[in-house]
C-alpha cells in the first residue's frame, strides 16, 4: 500500500495495484475488494476503482443483505434491478442506476442525513493497494460498454428480496458495523427461516427478525440521522483500510 507520487493519477497504478479511494471507506468498505464487487467487475471487465463510491456502497449492501438472509445474489439479480452508466464529467468512471421499479436496497434521498454525499473532490483522495494476482478483473482502467439488457434470470430472487420489509433493506443499516457483525455472528439460516415461515402462512404478518438483528437495525437508523465528519488521508484512514 502506498500513496501516489506527485504525477500519478488514479488510472495510473502500477502492475498489480488497485486504487482505493478514501470515499470507499466512507461508503463502508473495510477490506480492499469485497467479493461481490470483484464478481461484478470481472463480469463487466472494468477495474473496481472505476466504480463510484455510491456504487460500491450499494453493491456492498446487497451482498450483506444476501448473506443475512442466506441466499446467493449475483450479476443476474443486479441486471434485473439496475444498470451501469458512465459518470458524466468524470471519464472512465461508472455509476449504478436502478431500473424502473423498486431497487433491491434503499438509499436515503438527496439532502437527507445519512446519504453520504461524497463531494466533488472524492476522486482526488486515494491510495494504491497491491493485490495478489491473478484476479478476474483488470487492474488498469479501460473504457467498456456497460450497457446490458434486463436479466430475467435474476427476477425470482430479486422479487423475493423486494418482499423483505424496507427497514431491513436500508443501505445505512446494511453497511453499519452492527449489521456486519451479525453477518459473522448469527447463522444466516435464522433470518432466512424466519422469513420463510412468515411467507408460508400466506398472511400479512409482521416480519420478526432475531433480536440482535432488530437491535442493529434500530441502532443503524439512529446513527444515520447523525452527520459524520469527513475522513482525511490521515492515520484514521489507514487504520480503516487495514481493518484495525
Amino acid at each position: 500500500m502506498r500513496s501516489p507520487t506527485e504525477f500519478e493519477r488514479a488510472p495510473d497504478g502500477g502492475a498489480g495495484e488497485v486504487t482505493v479511494y478514501e470515499a470507499y471507506l466512507e461508503a463502508g468498505v473495510r477490506g480492499v475488494i469485497p467479493s461481490f464487487i470483484d464478481e461484478v467487475s470481472s463480469f463487466f471487465s472494468f477495474c473496481p476503482s472505476q466504480l463510484t463510491p455510491l456504487a460500491w456502497r450499494t453493491l456492498m449492501a446487497i451482498q450483506v443483505l444476501g448473506e443475512l438472509h442466506g441466499f446467493s445474489i449475483g450479476v443476474h439479480e443486479i441486471l434485473y434491478s439496475y444498470y451501469f452508466a458512465p459518470l458524466a464529467n468524470k471519464d472512465g468512471l461508472y455509476h449504478l442506476r436502478s431500473r424502473e421499479g423498486a431497487p433491491l436496497v434503499k438509499e436515503p434521498s438527496r439532502g437527507v442525513r445519512g446519504n453520504h454525499p461524497f463531494g466533488d473532490g472524492w476522486n482526488s483522495r486515494y491510495v494504491l493497494v497491491k493485490i495478489q494476482e491473478p484476479v478476474g478483473y483488470p487492474t488498469s482502467w479501460r473504457t467498456v460498454d456497460v450497457s446490458r439488457p434486463v436479466s430475467f434470470a435474476g427476477e425470482a430472487v430479486a422479487k423475493f428480496i423486494m418482499g423483505i420489509p424496507r427497514r431491513f433493506r436500508w443501505v445505512t443499516f446494511l453497511v453499519s458495523r452492527k449489521a456486519l457483525r451479525n453477518v459473522a455472528r448469527s447463522p444466516a439460516s435464522v433470518v432466512y427461516d424466519e422469513y420463510q415461515k412468515v411467507k408460508a402462512r400466506k398472511r400479512r404478518l409482521s416480519y420478526t427478525p432475531p433480536p440482535g438483528l432488530a437491535r442493529a437495525a434500530l441502532s443503524a437508523r439512529s446513527l444515520s440521522s447523525i452527520s459524520s465528519p469527513r475522513l482525511c488521508l490521515t492515520e484514521t484512514f489507514w487504520q480503516m483500510l487495514i481493518g484495525d
